[in-house]
C-alpha cells in the first residue's frame, strides 16, 4: 500500500496555499470588482478587473476601522463592491456604502457554484463573487438607506421576537401543566385570575415551583412586548402610509406596521405579482423538457408575516357583515369552485390593496377594491431606487 509521508502533506498543503494571490495596493483606470466573504473573526477581501485579471485577496480583521481602509486602499473611478446577505449585512451597508459608487448584497441562495462547490474556501469565494458580479448574475438583496426606514425595520423585528417568544413559553406552560395531570385549555391559565384557578391543582413541590417560575419569565417577555409595541408605534408616526393602511378594511396597526417596515419601499416592485411572491403569496411552478417537475406550491422563500397579516384581515372579513372584501371572496369561490383557492386570491388582493395604496398616496376606497388598480406612477426621484429582484433583508 502507498502511503504518504507527514511532510509530503505538509509540502501539499503549502503548495495549496500558494495558489492565493495576496492582494496589495491597487490603482486601476477602469473599474475594479471587489467581494467580500464575512464571518465573526475575520473577512476576505478580493478584487478582480473589468477584463476578468484577478487582482489578489486579503484576510481582514472584523473590524470597521480595518475594514474601511481596505476597501478605501482600492484605487478606481468605478469601485463594484458585493457580499452575501447575513446577520451583518445591515451593519456592513452602513459602513461601506459611502466608500464605493455601487453596493450590491447578493442572496447566498442563488450562488449555487460557491455553496455547493467541491471546493470551498474562502479565498475562492471571493474570486467567484467577482466574477458572477463582473457578469451580472447575482440576485440582490433590497437594503434600504433611510436610517429611520431601517430603524422601523429593527423595531419590528424585535417586536416579532418577543412576540414569538411569548407564544412559546405559553405552550411550555401548558405542557408543564400537563406533566403534574393537569389538562388546561384555552387562554385561561395565562390571566391572574386562572393562574389562581389552575396553579394550586399541580402537586406540591417541583412542578408547582417551575411553573411559578415561568410564570414571572413570562411576565417579564410581556412587559419588554409591550414596550417593543410602543416602541414601534412611535417609530411609525413618522410614516405616512401607516395611518392610510389602518383605514383600510381589517388591516388593523399591527398590520400597518409591520407591512410599512417589512416592505420598506413599495417602488421595489414593479408588479403585483413580485409583491406577492415577496409575501409567500406567489405560485412556484418547475417544468424541464415541457415536463412538470411536480405540483404547484406557494412560493416558500419570503416573508410569512405579511402573508399572515393578509390571512388575518380576510378572516376578520368573511365573519362579518357584508363587505368589499366578503363580497370578492364570495365571488372568487363560486368563480373558481375551491375554498382555498378563492382564501389564497383574496389574500393576494389585499396584499395589492395595501401595495396600491401605498404606491398612489390615496387614502382607501371600498368601492375600488374590486375594481382594477390605478394606474401606477413614476417613482419620484428622492424616493429609494427600485431593485431587480425580490429576496428577502434581515
Amino acid at each position: 500500500m502507498k502511503t504518504t509521508s507527514k511532510t509530503t502533506k505538509g509540502r501539499g498543503r503549502r503548495a495549496r496555499h500558494r495558489q492565493s494571490t495576496p492582494l496589495g495596493e491597487v490603482s486601476e483606470t477602469g473599474r475594479v470588482y471587489l467581494a467580500l466573504d464575512v464571518h465573526p473573526a475575520t473577512c476576505v477581501l478580493g478584487a478582480m478587473r473589468e477584463d476578468g485579471t484577478w487582482l489578489g485577496e486579503a484576510r481582514i480583521p472584523t473590524d470597521a476601522a480595518a475594514l474601511r481602509e481596505a476597501v478605501a486602499g482600492i484605487k478606481s473611478p468605478d469601485t463594484w463592491l458585493t457580499f452575501e446577505e447575513g446577520g451583518m449585512s445591515l451593519w456592513l451597508c452602513d459602513l461601506l456604502r459611502p466608500l464605493v459608487p455601487k453596493l450590491l448584497v447578493c442572496d447566498p441562495r442563488e450562488n449555487a457554484s460557491i455553496g455547493r462547490s467541491a471546493k470551498k474556501r474562502d479565498e475562492w469565494d471571493v474570486r467567484e463573487l467577482c466574477r458572477l458580479l463582473r457578469l451580472g448574475e447575482l440576485k440582490e438583496v433590497w437594503h434600504s438607506t433611510d436610517p429611520a426606514r431601517n430603524a422601523l425595520l429593527l423595531a419590528a423585528e424585535t417586536y416579532l421576537q418577543l412576540r414569538q417568544e411569548v407564544t412559546r413559553l405559553k405552550s411550555v406552560l401548558k405542557a408543564w401543566y400537563r406533566r403534574g395531570g393537569v389538562m388546561v385549555t384555552g387562554s385561561t391559565p395565562y390571566s391572574e385570575e386562572g393562574r389562581k384557578k389552575w396553579l394550586p391543582l399541580l402537586p406540591a413541590g417541583p412542578l408547582r415551583e417551575g411553573a411559578g417560575i415561568q410564570y414571572a419569565v413570562l411576565d417579564t417577555l410581556e412587559e419588554q412586548w409591550e414596550k417593543a409595541w410602543k416602541n414601534l408605534t412611535g417609530r411609525g408616526r413618522a410614516f405616512p402610509e401607516i395611518a392610510r393602511l389602518m383605514a383600510a378594511k381589517g388591516i388593523g396597526p399591527v398590520g400597518a406596521h409591520l407591512f410599512s417596515a417589512l416592505i420598506g419601499d413599495p417602488f421595489r416592485f414593479a408588479t403585483r405579482q413580485q409583491i406577492w411572491r415577496y409575501c409567500k403569496l406567489g405560485i412556484t411552478e418547475r417544468t424541464s423538457d415541457g415536463k412538470p417537475l411536480g405540483y404547484q406550491r406557494l412560493e416558500r422563500h419570503g416573508q410569512g408575516e405579511l402573508k399572515a397579516v393578509s390571512y388575518h384581515a380576510w378572516k376578520g372579513a368573511v365573519i362579518a357583515k357584508d363587505n368589499e372584501i366578503k363580497r370578492w371572496y364570495e365571488e372568487s369561490r363560486e368563480r373558481t369552485g375551491s375554498a382555498r383557492h378563492a382564501r389564497l386570491n383574496t389574500q393576494r388582493k389585499i396584499i395589492e390593496m395595501m401595495w396600491v395604496i401605498w404606491r398612489s398616496g390615496k387614502d382607501y376606497d371600498p368601492k375600488r377594491f374590486a375594481g382594477p388598480p390605478p394606474a401606477q406612477k413614476t417613482k419620484p426621484p428622492s424616493a429609494t431606487p427600485a431593485t431587480k429582484t425580490l429576496s428577502a433583508a434581515a
